[in-house]
Parts: C-alpha cells; structure tokens; sequence
C-alpha cells in the first residue's frame, strides 16, 4: 500500500550551488564524500541499468551520464550523515539499506510507475518535474544533474523517515526538513549542506512576497501533504513546500533563542518517539490544541503560540531570508 507521496513541484531555476564540478567530487577528490559501493547489471520488466548498493541505500540506475551515476554514491552516503545530524537513529536499531531508482528518462520512469503504483499514474502525468517515496523506497526521474541531487536529497529525508518507522512528524515539519536538505555547495572535500541558501526555494517565496500571496501560517501548518500532492505542480504546491522550507530555517535558525530551543526540542522528542505521546496527553488537558489539526497541535505544544502570532517575525525573517 502506499504510504506516502511527495511530489516535488516544477522550478525555474536550479540550485545556484549545485554545479557541474560537484558530479566528478567523488572521485577525483575522496575526502569525506568517498563511499564504499559496489555495481552490478540489473533488468527488470524491460529497463536496463545498474543496481549499485552503498552502506544505506541501494541505488537502481538507468542514467546515460556515466560520470553522474559515479558521483552518486558519495552524494547519497553525505545526504544520510546529515539527517542522522538532524535526526539522530534509534540506539541499537541495525540500519536498512533503501531502495532509490534513479530513472533516466520520464517514459522508464512512468512505466515503472504505471507497473507498480497504478493508482498514482494520473498525478504523475500532471506533474511537469516528480519524484515520491514509499516507505523507504524512492522513485526520482532524471531531469538535470542540480535538480535531480536535490530532489535525492529531498526524497531521501523521506526514506529516513520510513526506515525509522516514523510516524510523528506533521506534515509541515517532515516536508520542511526535507526541503531543508535540499540546499548544498560541493568542494574538494564533499557536499556541504546549506539550508539556508535554497535558491529553488527562494524564487516562489520572492513571487509571493511581491505579489502578497503568502499561504497565512495558520493555514499552513494544519496543511496535509497528501492533499499538496494532488494539487500536482501548479503555484500553489510550488509555494508549500517553499514555504515549509522557509518556516523550517525561521524556527530552527532565526533570531528568536526560544524559537530554537523549542525547535530542538521538538527534534529530540521526535528521536525518541515521545512527541506523539506528548501531544495525545495535551489534547486531554489542554482546550487551545484540543480540536486542532495534529500539525498545529504539535506547533502550539512546542512552541506555547500559535503560528498567527508569529507571523509578522516570520515575515520579517522572509524578507531578509530573500533579500528583499
């Protein structure tokens, strides 16, 4: 059964930082983005590529450029080291390896999907960029080398997520974090991960600004991202998870200390499975989060307020986030 979907929206640009000398890092240069991996043929139901396993993931690759498909490996293993910083795993947890097919064009792509996820097919038509996560298997269609790294780094939070068996997490925190993973500049000694530096992101917030179409903060929070998915790639699903992405870096890094702190908080608890126990028992006690959505009831436990109230820091962060 399908458990999650997380489309990734159409974008103008790629990652500013995301740039072609990032793709030959890993081997001409080890340093810290060097993984163990190990390649072998593989065919199924027609498409042809390669099966190249790592220490956490299992990559499915039908990609045409070679010295793209090297780089993966490295580029995955990096991605992983940073949500366990984020998110550390369970003690004594034995870690899975996640199945990722990277899929080099959009007909191998839809064919697996027509094959596997039958029900899906008709979003997948509608979206113009896509990827989604099951579980901890992820489907990514090749677009180009930027935005087919962030979107990996995107779907794989997500893979995390499902091999932790984690089911607490609001929609506007799981998609936040992994829009917050998105971001990374690349040198001698491997990927660096810069969320706050979303140029993918950046783009619809500015539109927004400008144009005074904001989602309100309320409204955001309470969204599901199941619901964001059906809208497929129209402005509105671009905005969300730009949004979410903003939001995230607002509680996490802004200047509010007590926004931060709470933030982690929110991160430790959701480590050790604690935070949806939390909230059960507030509901019981606690009138303001009572009859609220599980995302706002988790922003209002967390952060004591509601996402209204912060609303005009959070614009003023967004300004100066954009550079407005």
């Amino acid at each position: 059964m399908l458990r999650s979907i997380h489309p990734r929206p159409a974008a103008r640009v790629c990652l500013s930082l995301l740039v072609t000398q990032t793709l030959f890092g890993c081997t001409s240069h080890p340093g810290r983005s060097a993984a163990r991996y190990t390649i072998e043929a593989w065919e199924q139901e027609g498409l042809v590529g390669r099966r190249i396993l790592t220490d956490h993931f299992e990559l499915i690759s039908t990609l045409q450029d070679e010295p793209f498909e090297r780089a993966l490996p490295g580029f995955v293993e990096a991605a992983y080291q940073r949500y366990q910083q984020t998110l550390p795993p369970r003690s004594g947890t034995p870690p899975i390896r996640m199945r990722t097919y990277v899929f080099g064009t959009r007909n191998e792509w839809l064919h697996f999907a027509r094959r596997h996820y039958p029900a899906w097919v008709e979003l997948y038509r509608r979206m113009r960029l896509g990827a989604f996560t099951d579980g901890t298997t992820a489907v990514v269609c090749y677009v180009d080398r930027s935005l087919t790294l962030a979107t990996l780094a995107h779907e794989g939070w997500h893979q995390y997520v499902g091999a932790r068996g984690e089911s607490e997490l609001p929609s506007w925190l799981n998609e936040g974090l992994a829009c917050y993973h998105e971001a990374l500049n690349h040198g001698s000694a491997g990927p660096t991960f810069t969320p706050m530096r979303n140029s993918l992101r950046l783009n619809r917030l500015r539109e927004a600004i400008t144009t005074n179409t904001l989602i309100p903060l309320n409204e955001l929070v309470g969204m599901d991202a199941a619901a964001v998915a059906g809208i497929g790639s129209t402005e509105t699903a671009q905005l969300y998870y730009a949004q979410v992405w903003s939001f995230t870096v607002f509680l996490r890094h802004g200047r509010n200390p007590c926004l931060r702190k709470s933030f982690e908080r929110m991160l430790a608890d959701l480590a050790d499975h604690s935070l949806r126990p939390k909230i059960s028992a507030a509901r019981v006690v606690d009138k303001s989060i009572a009859d609220t959505t599980y995302g706002e009831a988790v922003f209002r436990l967390y952060f004591q307020t509601g996402p209204e109230e912060l609303a005009p820091a959070y614009h003023a962060h967004l300004l100066e986030l954009s550079g407005l």
